[in-house]
Order: structure tokens, then sequence, then C-alpha cells
């Protein structure tokens, strides 16, 4: 009788694993970020899809310990653009900051899913010509990147 309630147990916890994995966000795969840095801020070039809008970003150092908290963090895209500006403007909320952090990650939250980069020295960040990021590690202009969001699910 125990085996046959803890069965019965595991296939309704399977069940209710597979229809709110359903409705969880998803993203497409192959949406990368583009990536620059002028004058110590980092603006991010994200290839949204029709409709998408973010919620927040974080940035944190990578380190070989678990770092649970952001290092810097922004919520409210006040500008409502795939084009982020990671500095105290521009947003509703802004904290922390990532000038003397050395290899980071950031990760964008958007009302359907999240997409991010990881960072080892900003300092191929800097200096780049106008239009131009760096995305995964290669120059791309603006019109490049932003065909990443030309992938979207339909």
């Amino acid at each position: 009788m125990v085996q046959a309630v803890r069965g019965s147990v595991l296939v309704l916890g399977v069940a209710a694993l597979l229809a709110t994995s359903a409705c969880l966000p998803t993203q497409p795969e192959g949406r990368s970020v583009g990536v620059r840095l002028d004058d110590g801020v980092i603006t991010m070039l994200v290839p949204l899809c029709a409709g998408e809008v973010v919620e927040a970003v974080e940035v944190r150092a990578v380190t070989p310990e678990d770092r649970p908290a952001a290092d810097w963090r922004a919520s409210g895209d006040l500008a409502g653009g795939n084009v982020l500006t990671l500095s105290s403007e521009g947003w509703r909320e802004t904290r922390g900051s990532y000038e003397h952090l050395g290899a980071i990650s950031i990760d964008v939250a958007t009302d359907r899913g999240y997409l991010g980069t990881v960072i080892d020295d900003l300092d191929e960040f800097r200096g780049l010509p106008d239009d131009t990021y760096v995305v995964d590690g290669q120059r791309q202009r603006s019109d490049e990147v932003e065909a990443g969001g030309q992938q979207c699910r339909r």
C-alpha cells in the first residue's frame, strides 16, 4: 500500500512539474548580447523580441564562491528600449557598483526570460568604434546584434 501511495505521489509531482514548466518563460536560443564600455560605464545592446520588456539587470563578480547578492542591480528600465546603460540614470532603482570588479557576469531579466554574458576582462570592451559592441568575443555593429532578436518564436 505504501509503495502505491509513493508511486501516485511521484506521478502527481512529475505531472505538476511538467504543467508548471510549460508556463515558464523561455528564450530563443542564440540571442547573444552586445557589450561596450565607455568612460567606465557598461552599455549593452540586447536583441529583444517584439513587445519584450527588460525588468532588471544584475552584475556579479565571477568568483569561486557562490555570490547570491548582485554587486550592482538596476530595475525599472525607464528608456524602454534594447540599449541598456548600466549606470544610475535611466532606471527607477539602482544599487551597488561594478567599478572595481574584475571578471563579471551580467544577467538581464525580461518579462519572457533571461539573457546574459560573462566578461573576463572589461578592457577588451573599451575604446570600441561608435556603434560597435563585443558579442561572444567578436566585434559586431549594432544592426548585427539586433538581428539576434529576429530569432524570436512567432
